[in-house]
């Protein structure tokens, strides 16, 4: 139960036994493939710098992802994805993928980061063209802020750490 294993479900349709496979064989999401073959225009943003695995050796191979110069923030990859809608023209199509980052040690932490990730999403959505666009909000996998340790919570796949609404 780990970021990886939610971006397997999420890009590949795959349950989390699948993702040491996608990982060791570089395998590419049908998804982004056939984006790629239709042509669209990717941008590509990340809070964290794009740190899972799954990113650079199979989802996104090969593929130009956005580095926030440094920082990892949800400001910096806001700001980079509403860079990049606003470049946008509107007869070629494309897609972004914006990964932000709850960094919640504790409910207090959570609460706290909730409104100011409300308040990045609508700045996002207010720039998205609403012709022809679809807008997915998800996350990997939920969070549980019962004390375990991080190799107990990664085996843990109680219903608060795995019911993500989409």
């Amino acid at each position: 139960n780990n970021n990886n294993a939610g971006l397997v479900g999420l890009f590949y349709g795959l349950n989390a036994n699948y993702t040491d496979s996608i990982l060791s064989n570089h395998t590419p999401s049908v998804l982004i493939e056939k984006l790629r073959a239709e042509q669209y225009q990717f941008g590509l943003f990340s809070a964290t710098n794009f740190k899972d695995s799954l990113f650079h050796q199979a989802l996104f191979r090969g593929m130009t992802l956005t580095q926030n110069n440094g920082k990892n923030n949800n400001e910096s990859a806001v700001k980079n994805l509403n860079k990049f809608i606003a470049a946008q023209q509107g007869d070629k199509p494309w897609f972004a993928y914006l990964d932000l980052d709850i960094d919640g040690k504790n409910q207090a932490d959570y609460d706290r980061i909730l409104p100011q990730l409300d308040q990045q999403l609508e700045q996002i959505l207010a720039n998205i063209p609403l012709d022809n666009t679809l807008v997915l909000i998800t996350a990997e996998h939920g969070l549980n802020f019962d004390e375990m340790s991080e190799k107990d919570r990664e085996n843990y796949f109680g219903r608060d750490e795995i019911q993500v609404p989409l």
